[in-house]
């Protein structure tokens, strides 16, 4: 039986990862660096990659390119876009306010809880939510289950009484590594993500209602 809902942000909340990803563009192109679109996707979105991880990999602080001053900049454009260009979604919000009639809602984000704030108070969501759960507050991330289960206990809600929403594979099989069910919203940018350990696959939030999550 569904006592609560944990919900991801980017993507499921608000359309805001390509913001994620213009933000990165911007802050990096002055080292003249490039992230392709996809690629940033299938690291960031898809697998749960850190931008810690990416600039080893890619050697980049042979770049003069330091974590903490790429970062600072980056959350600053990303603001500054959520601001000026987040497309707002009527449909996806009437859904999330009926659910919060009928559930505790808690935000589970790997963004952090600033960003999460931002985002809620432009989509008018900030009283649906109990509490956010922001990427500084975790030290593991998606797909490790970590931030899930801090939600649950939180909310005092077995993990097995709790639905994950997400829009991507790292989250679905955090949902899982957690032992709570999970539905799925592929986006645009993650439609060839596996969602198989997924409860249910739907097309939009809208599809989610008090009577869906019943019958899970």
């Amino acid at each position: 039986m569904i006592k609560g809902i944990l919900f991801d942000m980017d993507g499921v909340v608000a359309d805001t990862e390509y913001l994620h990803y213009k933000s990165y563009i911007e802050a990096l192109k002055p080292y003249g660096v490039f992230i392709e679109e996809q690629d940033y996707y299938d690291f960031w979105t898809t697998k749960g990659g850190r931008f810690t991880e990416y600039i080893k990999i890619h050697n980049l602080e042979a770049k003069g390119i330091e974590y903490e001053k790429i970062i600072k900049v980056k959350r600053e454009l990303f603001k500054k876009f959520v601001n000026t260009e987040m497309v707002i979604d009527q449909k996806r919000i009437t859904a999330i306010k009926l659910l919060a009639q009928n559930f505790p809602l808690a935000l589970v984000t790997g963004s952090s809880t600033n960003q999460a704030k931002q985002i809620l108070k432009l989509t008018n969501l900030t009283n649906c939510f109990k509490f956010i759960i922001g990427g500084e507050m975790h030290s593991k991330h998606k797909p490790d289950p970590e931030c899930f289960l801090m939600a649950s206990k939180k909310l005092n809600i077995l993990p097995t009484n709790l639905v994950v929403i997400e829009d991507a594979q790292k989250g679905i099989i955090a949902a899982a590594n957690g032992g709570m069910k999970s539905i799925a919203i592929p986006t645009k940018a993650t439609k060839n993500d596996d969602f198989s350990l997924a409860t249910k696959i739907v097309s939009h939030l809208s599809e989610i209602t008090p009577e869906f999550l019943n019958k899970l």
